[in-house]
């Protein structure tokens, strides 16, 4: 039987009723030392999709009724195990339960309840969840630990899709570790120089010349070795280190420039991603200026890549700090353009120069007519809207020679080069464009 829970412990989540995390969490820790019936003996976590992408169509509080009706549906999957909201998406589930069998056919019972579709005033939502299941073990020495080994065995699944079901292993463990470990470097890791910038160069097809390049950081630390962006980056999110790690982009960015200057290239563009929890960040104009004042970052050079998927719901404070930006002379792009939620009403008020089309609308368009199509389509639109495209991922002679043919596009990709240091851009560049910088 599942353990009896007091009704009231703590802090209570307003829109479910269900306990917080901190409570939860309490209430664990009072009975995790008991060495008779130890409680809990595993802990699942789950994620929900993010609910409030339904908000501008159907109203701002709908998530909030997604969520109430979400916590009374799993309701009817447990007995009286210990049930909380542990995040903004997320629930927690405390269980006496230590079978991988058990564990595994609780956390099939949920999916199979969350199939059938929520109604709303007569709407069907659709929600998909990713379970991450922690069992006490011997190293196991705080309820707050299986927690967190929960959340990572979900955050390693997320990465696969959603509605998947997995256990939390050693394997795991030492990911997390690291993770850890790399967390608590990141600050250092500025100073010490271990952060460094490369480049993609981007290809103007008509003109066979160099147009400008992608900045890329890329982080060479001292124990674990080269470490990826897609894994640093949301740790320096997390960490709140994401900002200093852009302001140190920037600076070396203006420092490139006066490189490029000094071998010619003075009408070179350089492309920076800005995450949008950077730009919405008050000081962020501020930002900009100083590295201006301070480091000549020059006007009409710098684009600020934006990814589709990452604009934020508050589109009218977006735009007018977009417009500052440009009034500031910095260009504005589109990043992985068709793979995020950007509508065209949104496109026509977004007061950006480049589209960045996605490589998904680039593999295969030689032999795919449907992408062609597509592609073409984005091409007509974002002439009509003044905008120029760039097309990413290009690593087939047969896919530069498509897009070549539409006119006008610049090219970015593997077929052209990859990330290069800046001696290599420098010799590349020259090398194509025949001192026409």
């Amino acid at each position: 039987m599942g353990r009896k829970v007091l009704p009231q412990y703590g802090d209570v989540d307003p829109v479910t009723g269900l306990y917080s995390k901190t409570a939860f969490l309490s209430i664990l820790s009072d009975q995790f030392q008991d060495s008779l019936q130890p409680f809990p003996r595993a802990i699942l976590s789950m994620e929900f999709d993010d609910l409030s992408r339904f908000n501008e169509s159907f109203g701002y509080e709908i998530d909030d009724l997604l969520l109430q009706k979400l916590a009374a549906r799993l309701r009817t999957c447990l007995r009286n195990e210990l049930f909380a909201k542990a995040g903004t998406y997320r629930f927690a589930i405390a269980t006496d339960y230590h079978e991988e069998k058990r564990l595994k056919r609780l956390a099939e019972t949920i999916v199979t309840a969350l199939r059938e579709p929520f109604n709303i005033e007569g709407t069907m939502f659709y929600i998909t969840v990713t379970i991450g299941i922690a069992v006490v073990t011997e190293s196991v020495v705080s309820a707050k630990m299986l927690l967190k080994h929960a959340e990572s065995a979900m955050k390693q699944l997320q990465k696969d899709g959603t509605n998947h079901i997995g256990f939390f292993t050693p394997t795991d463990e030492k990911h997390l570790m690291t993770e850890l470990k790399l967390l608590k470097d990141i600050p250092g890791a500025i100073d010490r120089g271990e952060f460094y910038l490369l480049y993609q160069p981007q290809f103007y097809a008509d003109k066979g010349c160099y147009a400008g390049a992608e900045v890329l950081i890329r982080w060479q630390h001292p124990q674990f070795g080269e470490i990826s962006p897609e894994r640093f980056i949301p740790l320096a999110e997390k960490s709140g280190m994401i900002v200093p790690l852009t302001v140190f982009i920037l600076i070396e960015t203006a420092k490139m420039f006066k490189k490029l200057d000094t071998v010619g290239m003075r009408h070179f563009t350089l492309s920076v991603n800005v995450p949008a929890s950077v730009l919405l960040e008050q000081s962020f104009l501020e930002t900009v200026a100083f590295v201006q004042q301070m480091y000549g970052l020059p006007k009409g050079r710098v684009i600020f890549e934006i990814m589709e998927e990452t604009i934020p719901e508050n589109m009218d404070g977006f735009v007018t700090l977009l417009k500052r930006l440009k009034e500031m002379g910095m260009g504005i792009a589109i990043d992985d353009f068709g793979t995020g939620h950007t509508s065209l009403h949104y496109l026509m008020r977004f007061p950006a120069d480049v589209l960045k089309v996605d490589r998904s609308f680039v593999r295969n368009i030689h032999t795919d007519k449907k992408l062609f199509l597509l592609f073409r389509a984005i091409n007509d639109m974002a002439k009509a809207l003044h905008m120029k495209i760039v097309a990413e991922g290009v690593e087939e002679r047969k896919e530069a020679e498509i897009i070549k043919s539409f006119g006008g596009i610049v090219v970015q990709g593997y077929y052209y080069s990859k990330p290069i240091d800046a001696d290599a851009l420098f010799a590349l560049v020259q090398q194509a464009c025949k001192g026409d910088l």
